[in-house]
Formats: structure tokens, C-alpha cells, sequence
């Protein structure tokens, strides 16, 4: 065997360099890919925000999402269905809804990543809007979720919900979300 050389050394050293280097990037990548659409922690049971901005042009169908803990994400939804208690039959949709009274109705959201958009999130939110001479009133109450898809595949959830009236509008998700193995 021959006796390495000066020259042959330093490459070996600048592709050791350049091999980690490469391992390092590959990683951090992978590891920002998952942050982004899905990194679920692996506890049973993990907090999560998931804060819904709707557009009030659309009549407040559509908008962007946001969520942090558990899941790091954002991305668009659409109001996919709802209906309300008899009595409120004008607030469907909190439209142009002046209450009489307190009332309940439930409303079903699609979340679609900004990453991929095979990777939804279904969630149902039953609320209970406050008498209140805004439009749209304030509502609080409840939402779990009701299927995912793509990363999202085996979520489950379920938290409290509150429909902020401000600058922006807001309907605030908070609880905790696990997924099955």
C-alpha cells in the first residue's frame, strides 16, 4: 500500500466536509417539511391553536387559517356546511344576523395546507351565538375534528371555539389533537 499523499488527504477531508454538509441540509429540509404540514408531537394528547380569519367580502365562506403547537400550519379553508337552530334561521351563515335572543347552530370548516393540498383537516364547530347588536355577533363553543387527509390522515381533536369580533375577525380553536399510529 502506498502512503497517503498531502494532496489526496486534503480531498478526502473536503469531501468528508462536503458529505456532511449534504447530510445537514438534506436534514434540516426534512425537518422543515414536517414543521410545516404536519409535525404532530408524539404525546397522546398535545395543545394546539388553530385561529380561522374569514374574508368578510365572501360572506365569510372563505378565508386563511393559522395553526401553532402541535401542528405549525397555515394555509386557506372554505365553510363547507351548517345550519342553525329554528329559531335563529337568519344566522346560518352570520350574514346580516341581528339576534333576538341566544341561539345555536353548527358549521363544518375544510383547513387545506399551504404545503400540499392533499393534506386537509375537517372540523367540525357547534357555537351558540350572544344576543348582541354587531354583525356578526360573538359565538363560543365547542369543535372537534372530523377527518384529515394526507398528513393530516388519523387526526383526532377537539377543543373550545370563539368567534372574536375585531380587527381581524377571528374564530379562535383551542384544545388538544393526537394521531393514531
Amino acid at each position: 500500500m502506498s502512503k497517503p499523499t498531502l494532496t489526496s488527504t486534503r480531498r478526502t477531508r473536503k469531501l468528508t466536509r462536503a458529505l456532511a454538509l449534504a447530510g445537514a441540509v438534506i436534514g434540516a429540509t426534512a425537518l422543515a417539511g414536517l414543521s410545516h404540514s404536519s409535525a404532530i408531537a408524539a404525546g397522546p394528547q398535545d395543545a394546539v391553536s388553530i385561529e380561522l380569519y374569514p374574508d368578510e367580502a365572501s360572506g365569510f365562506r372563505v378565508g386563511k387559517w393559522r395553526a401553532t403547537g402541535a401542528i405549525e400550519a397555515w394555509g386557506t379553508y372554505v365553510r363547507t356546511g351548517g345550519h342553525a337552530n329554528p329559531s335563529i334561521p337568519g344566522c346560518v351563515w352570520l350574514d346580516a344576523c341581528y339576534l333576538e335572543h341566544t341561539g345555536a347552530f353548527q358549521e363544518e370548516f375544510v383547513l387545506t395546507s399551504s404545503r400540499a393540498v392533499e393534506d386537509t383537516i375537517t372540523i367540525m364547530a357547534e357555537e351558540q351565538l350572544t344576543r348582541r347588536d354587531t354583525i356578526p355577533p360573538p359565538s363560543t363553543g365547542v369543535w372537534q375534528i372530523k377527518a384529515g387527509t394526507g398528513s393530516y390522515d388519523r387526526l383526532s381533536g377537539h377543543g373550545t371555539s370563539e368567534f372574536i369580533v375585531g380587527d381581524p375577525l377571528t374564530l379562535s380553536l383551542t384544545g388538544v389533537i393526537s394521531k393514531a399510529d
